[in-house]
């Protein structure tokens, strides 16, 4: 996908979401996962790795749900920010394991060619 989307839209981003080993791990336990067919079977445990696949990927920004910032920090009830910091402190490891992230790929001086 990565080379793609550099060949035809260099300096574009992509926008993912990774779940770490340990959550595909137990995926079978988790109270909602457990319950879907679709199963997870690519994990990720460092999504600064994908800079390594291209010389031309660049990961812009991973955060997980409690690092949100701005407006949309904002827009979220105090109570529901508290939740999210005492999780973070509570259980750090599920936390990190869940990621939003976004890179940069490909050389947005390159001319597309046909």
């Amino acid at each position: 996908m990565f080379d793609l989307v550099a060949e035809r839209l260099p300096g574009a981003e992509l926008a993912s979401e990774t779940a770490s080993s340990c959550v595909v791990d137990r995926q079978d336990g988790h109270d909602v996962l457990a319950k879907m067919a679709a199963r997870m079977r690519w994990s990720c445990d460092d999504p600064g790795e994908a800079e390594s696949w291209r010389p031309d990927v660049h990961l812009a920004e991973s955060r997980t749900f409690a690092d949100f910032t701005g407006p949309v920090r904002s827009a979220v009830p105090l109570s529901v920010r508290l939740l999210l910091r005492a999780m973070t402190v509570l259980r750090r490891r599920e936390i990190e394991s869940y990621r939003l992230n976004r890179c940069r790929v490909g050389d947005p001086d390159r001319t597309v060619t046909s």
